[in-house]
């Protein structure tokens, strides 16, 4: 090959350390625009790049040789990347640089170009005053920077890690929209945002949020044990759990809208009722509903998508039980194929475990619309009699391409 084809936007390095000179002189004189898995800076970059990201063994100085005039974006979260960087390594150009948690180095003033918005850093470092740029708009660093962050005016999302210590929440900038506190101990009173993302941490609800009409959230995140009269409004609630014991959901605030519960196979969490005004409801699976042979009764009539992610008591063989469902009910996710009877949702999406998504979507009374991710298989309109045969034909299939 004499030439990387003008077509070719973007390049997946993965070549032995002889081969790479011949294989960077090719690209060199391309017009790509993203290099990723890249493996040395000791060649010239095509001017052309605006997104370069490293391999996992890339520990090299950063500085760049003949740097590409309009590169946005630098990619070492992933690497053992531990070098300093120094005023004039990062092109005036960049906006987007993510560090993994190999990187433990300081950043000096004036390091970091004024056009940079996206920044990711993991190490334990001071900060110095002057050393974050201006402009940024979303943010990832340790707790240890926070004091430095409420200048940033453009700021709108944070996330905040080395926990197990007091977060003073004042110092978060009003900008915000999005923030994310994995864990620690939160004080004092919260700015006005729409997404909050509160994974682990624990607060005094009456403390960060004092005055309550002033939180109108899209989403929040809370653990089970701190879910319990928020008394704030939002659209989108999510309740997780940390440690391993028994936690009931109660007291959910009216008027949310989605509700996701218990994501994750660890949780352990009882429900025994749910707010009207939830139309979309996300759960682990219904082992959370504590009076399983009426689950129907808790599920609420109003409800219009239901969101199941692990079978849990549910059988995956034979049908699905849509007695349980609400009338109202017009699209549900099952984690296996399978089909409801006696009823069938408009929308039926499933989700098997590693393998592709599947569909089948009404049509009218009796025809059906079944698609899948897989590239391979056909869609098909069916008749409400020939799903089960669609089904065992997909499944056979899937047999014989494994």
């Amino acid at each position: 090959m004499n030439e990387i084809p003008p077509i070719v936007s973007s390049i997946f390095l993965n070549v032995d350390d002889s081969d790479l000179e011949p294989i960077y002189q090719l690209i060199s004189r391309s017009n790509i625009t993203k290099l990723d898995n890249c493996q040395s800076l000791r060649y010239i970059l095509p001017e052309s790049l605006t997104s370069l990201s490293f391999r996992y063994d890339f520990n090299e100085p950063l500085s760049i040789r003949y740097p590409p005039p309009h590169l946005k974006s630098l990619n070492l979260e992933l690497t053992y990347f531990d070098k300093p960087i120094k005023e004039g390594d990062l092109p005036k150009t960049l906006e987007r640089l993510k560090l993994g948690y190999s990187f433990n180095q300081p950043f000096e003033p004036g390091v970091l170009p004024p056009s940079l918005k996206i920044l990711k850093y993991q190490g334990n470092h001071a900060l110095r005053v002057g050393s974050l740029p201006p402009n940024l708009k979303k943010f990832k660093a340790s707790v240890l920077w926070l004091p430095s962050i409420k200048s940033l005016s453009n700021l709108k999302s944070l996330s905040i890690f080395n926990g197990f210590q007091t977060i003073d929440t004042s110092y978060l900038p009003s900008s915000l929209t999005r923030l994310k506190i994995a864990t620690g101990r939160l004080k004092s009173k919260i700015p006005s945002m729409k997404n909050i993302c509160s994974i682990i941490a624990t607060y005094d609800i009456d403390e960060i949020f004092k005055d309550r009409s002033q939180y109108q959230f899209e989403y929040l995140k809370v653990i089970s044990s701190n879910q319990e009269s928020l008394g704030l409004k939002m659209k989108h609630l999510e309740i997780s759990i940390y440690g391993d014991k028994t936690e009931n959901v109660r007291g959910l605030p009216d008027g949310i809208e989605t509700l996701t519960i218990g994501t994750d196979y660890r949780d352990s969490l009882v429900i025994d009722d749910i707010p009207p005004s939830v139309r979309k409801l996300v759960i682990h699976s219904l082992d959370f509903f504590k009076k399983k042979e009426k689950i129907e009764e808790i599920l609420p009539n109003s409800l219009q998508e239901l969101v199941i992610l692990h079978s849990g008591i549910i059988s995956t063989k034979g049908n699905f039980d849509s007695d349980i469902l609400p009338e109202s009910l017009q699209s549900l996710t099952l984690p296996s194929i399978q089909l409801p009877q006696p009823r069938i949702p408009k929308n039926l999406v499933m989700i098997p475990s590693g393998e592709n998504n599947l569909w089948l979507r009404t049509l009218d009374d009796h025809h059906y619309l079944f698609f899948t991710e897989h590239p391979n298989f056909i869609s098909a309109i069916v008749d409400e009699l020939q799903i089960p045969k669609i089904f065992a034909l997909y499944k056979s299939f899937k047999m014989i391409s494994k």
